[in-house]
């Protein structure tokens, strides 16, 4: 009867393991050393997540309903931490408060999607990142829109990890992209 006991209680802790739900870590690599470019400049910095569907992954198979992934963080919360650790690493003080005195700097997360076709012998993923920077400094505006696309194939199951990494790669260089553009660069500064 002990042993019977065991093993329902041991059957019962598997089962509860395997159904633990997914998610995602989204985190851009922070490790880049980037260059000070601004002097006694101040930003106020403004993150909106305009997407549809807050979820970072779907998994679509035949005949089923689609797999939904989170991320741990929300996607606005990490744009926001990794564009703050940046402008100041370049010289900027960020602020949350708008002010007519220093540049607004609004970032919209338009897509932030990884969507996997998978079949019983291989999958198809593809994945789409697109950030809209909204600049206003004084009586001047930028709106510039920011993109990245990547695909990946393979056999079997898709891997969860791989994925993830390649997402958090082009997140990284999305945002590098970004914090370089002469062309924003240039319009903070004035």
């Amino acid at each position: 009867m002990k042993q019977l006991t065991i093993t329902i209680l041991f059957t019962l802790l598997l089962a509860a393991c395997s159904n633990t739900p997914k998610v995602l870590i989204i985190a851009p690599e922070s490790n880049h050393a980037f260059n000070t470019i601004y002097s006694d400049k101040s930003v106020s910095l403004l993150v909106q997540d305009f997407r549809a569907n807050r979820h970072i992954m779907q998994i679509l198979k035949t005949d089923k309903a689609a797999e939904i992934i989170n991320s741990k963080q929300a996607m606005k919360a990490v744009v926001k931490k990794a564009f703050t650790q940046i402008f100041t690493q370049q010289g900027l003080t960020v602020s949350l408060a708008n002010n007519d005195n220093k540049a607004n700097i609004n970032l919209y997360i338009d897509s932030a999607l990884i969507n996997v076709q998978q079949s019983l012998v291989k999958y198809k993923a593809s994945n789409e990142i697109v950030l809209r920077v909204a600049i206003q400094n004084k009586d001047k505006k930028l709106n510039k829109t920011f993109s990245m696309h990547g695909k990946s194939n393979g056999p079997f199951k898709a891997d969860l990890a791989v994925l993830e990494r390649d997402f958090n790669q082009q997140l990284t260089r999305l945002i590098s992209q970004i914090v370089n553009d002469s062309e924003v660069q240039q319009f903070i500064k004035q």
